[in-house]
């Protein structure tokens, strides 16, 4: 009789070697976010929406938009109307954006660290 099953121990050998180094880990990586709308709320300041490409991104980092090398704060964070304090890529974010005007920065445009 053939055995569809693995043993515990095949199981636990396969998990071992997928685990990810510390290099390959979104963390790790260069933050990268392309915007996909802006937004000016009144009173608070500038945010971006779009998602997040690679890396990760936490309240107080310096970003910078690419196009025109303007550096900035993220002061918030925020997915699904929740506040954060870290996001990762693959989330969908708005990122509120310190003295930052609504001409600074446009549709298209890629934040980075």
């Amino acid at each position: 009789m053939f055995s569809i099953f693995k043993s515990n121990k095949e199981i636990s050998s396969q998990e071992t070697k997928t685990v990810q180094s510390p290099s390959n880990v979104a963390g790790n990586e260069n933050f990268i976010m392309r915007v996909e709308d802006v937004f000016t709320i009144t009173g608070r300041g500038t945010v971006v929406t779009g998602s997040i490409e690679k890396g990760q991104v936490a309240i107080n980092d310096e970003v910078m938009i690419s196009r025109n090398g303007i550096r900035t704060i993220i002061i918030g964070i925020e997915a699904f109307r929740k506040s954060l304090k870290v996001a990762q890529a693959g989330d969908n974010v708005g990122l509120l954006l310190k003295n930052i005007k609504r001409e600074d920065i446009k549709r298209d445009d890629i934040l980075t660290k």
